[in-house]
């Protein structure tokens, strides 16, 4: 499958967890703010990122076979370091501009995603199946 098939299929996979991640956050923006927001945005991109890893392995990345182990821990640090970075984009856009939270969570999100998830989970964590992987190991 080429770059741009993995991109579309992870965008839908993506997506999908997003939209989940958006409404919760709705929610919560609609009666928290400051560092309880914050928090609240990094927990809710932290949960969605499970859905985010049985998403992209089965729909987008599916043939590459690699254990699910192996694609895991390397799905959590590269979530968990997204989550983080979209937190913190979010907090400092925060100060720097006066948008509705709601708009500043989407805006970091898709930046994060663009600039750093989703080349990673490209390259790294759905890579491949190394040679010596047989049917066996999955």
């Amino acid at each position: 499958m080429s770059s741009s098939q993995h991109q579309t299929k992870s965008m839908i996979a993506s997506g999908a967890t997003a939209g989940v991640e958006f409404a919760a956050f709705w929610v919560c923006a609609l009666t928290w703010g400051g560092a309880a927001l914050a928090a609240a945005r990094w927990g809710i991109g932290a949960a969605g990122a499970a859905l985010g890893f049985a998403l992209n392995r089965r729909f987008a990345f599916g043939e590459r076979a690699e254990p699910k182990r192996a694609q895991g821990a390397r799905y959590a640090v590269v979530s968990l370091t997204a989550v983080t970075l979209a937190t913190g984009l979010f907090a400092v856009l925060g100060r720097a501009v006066s948008l509705d939270p709601r708009w500043l969570h989407a805006v970091s999100t898709l930046l994060v995603w663009r600039g750093y998830t989703f080349p990673l989970m490209r390259r790294w964590v759905f890579r491949e199946a190394a040679p010596g992987w047989g049917a066996t190991c999955r």
